[in-house]
């Protein structure tokens, strides 16, 4: 709301020169029903307020800024009540995924958690952070792509055609199975 109050100004200049052309000026000896004396004087009064309306703003804002409303200060405590015992957990890490399409929905999965489904994260950082969490095989596969919004898109889709693949997943999990030591029976 503050940051439009310079912008509302402008365009309410904007809007007083449009009516006062159109209106004109009135006569003397006919009256009006709104005391308009002269152009330069409602801008006045005008600047005068908004002026006011400024000093008000930057006393009160932060006061409010720093005390929340009585009606947050309840819906936030209503909530926690709602809660039932909440066990504070370390914060969640992401591993670096380095190949392995068994481990890739793994991955997929809490980098999505983590950041590609946070709202508030451009794409080209998101791409950035998912870069970070990459090595080997799959970093190579999309260090070609500069950082762009249209390209974390593109190397997502890299990544998930490449490792998200159920023939490649199943033929791991194959290798895994065909790879391990033999039981031995006495």
């Amino acid at each position: 709301m503050y940051a439009t109050v310079p912008r509302i100004k402008e365009e309410f200049k904007e809007q007083l020169s449009i009516v006062i052309k159109q209106l004109g000026k009135p006569e003397k000896d006919q009256k009006s029903e709104v005391d308009i004396s002269s152009p330069e004087d409602i801008r006045d009064k005008f600047d005068e307020v908004y002026f006011e309306v400024m000093i008000a703003a930057d006393e009160h804002i932060p006061v409010l800024l720093q005390h929340p409303n009585a009606d947050e200060t309840f819906i936030s405590t209503s909530q926690n009540r709602d809660r039932r015992d909440v066990i504070p957990l370390e914060k969640l890490s992401i591993p670096r995924f380095g190949g392995d399409p068994i481990q890739y929905i793994s991955f997929r999965n809490l980098f999505d958690i983590a950041v590609h489904n946070n709202t508030n994260l451009p794409p080209v950082l998101k791409f950035s952070y998912l870069k970070s969490y990459l090595e080997g095989e799959p970093l190579a596969l999309i260090s070609n792509l500069m950082l762009s919004d249209d390209n974390y898109t593109i190397a997502l889709t890299i990544l998930d055609k490449r490792y998200a693949n159920r023939r490649i997943i199943a033929k791991s999990h194959l290798n895994q199975l065909w790879t391990m030591p033999k039981a031995m029976f006495w």
